[in-house]
């Protein structure tokens, strides 16, 4: 969203007590940080888990200015973000670009076309393992591993088709 020049870039989240979730947030902070760009707390929403994203959106769109972009938590959360504002005429990516993590199956389907990473879940269950392995054999070690998401599918709800990401 950042390399496409959104500035005001709205961040929507289930609020689930877990590090996924703590981390997927602390990333945008963070991206937003490295960019040289403000966090904006207008632009922080929270809706309670299982709960609909409607809710939270409706407040989104009171903001002034509204953002230019949205990060959502989750693929699921994103498509119920694409139907709202297909709702309520606000086009995408034109108004407001969505990106979000978790490339799920529908995710791709050319009528969503929801620009998502894919997240390593099998490295993700393999490094685990290894490390309750390791702590197993020498419960005195500090067993850390860094994987990161890095296959970004862009897609139609952050590039008009005409715009190249060069």
């Amino acid at each position: 969203l950042i390399s496409i020049g959104k500035k005001r870039i709205a961040f929507l989240g289930a609020d689930y007590p877990t590090s996924m979730t703590r981390n997927r947030y602390l990333g945008y902070c963070h991206q937003l940080q490295m960019a040289g760009l403000q966090l904006d707390e207008r632009y922080i929403f929270w809706r309670p888990s299982g709960a609909p994203a409607a809710p939270a959106l409706e407040k989104m769109l009171k903001i002034l200015p509204l953002p230019d972009a949205i990060f959502v938590m989750n693929d699921a959360l994103a498509l119920q973000t694409l139907e709202f504002f297909y709702k309520k005429k606000i086009k995408v990516p034109e108004q407001i670009a969505v990106a979000s993590l978790g490339d799920l199956p529908l995710s791709g389907v050319s009528m969503i076309n929801l620009t998502t990473a894919r997240e390593p879940c099998e490295a993700l269950g393999k490094a685990a393992a290894e490390g309750v392995l390791e702590l197993t054999k020498n419960p005195e070690c500090s067993y850390s591993r860094l994987i990161s998401c890095v296959d970004l599918k862009v897609r139609g709800s952050t590039m008009v088709a005409n715009q190249d990401m060069s």
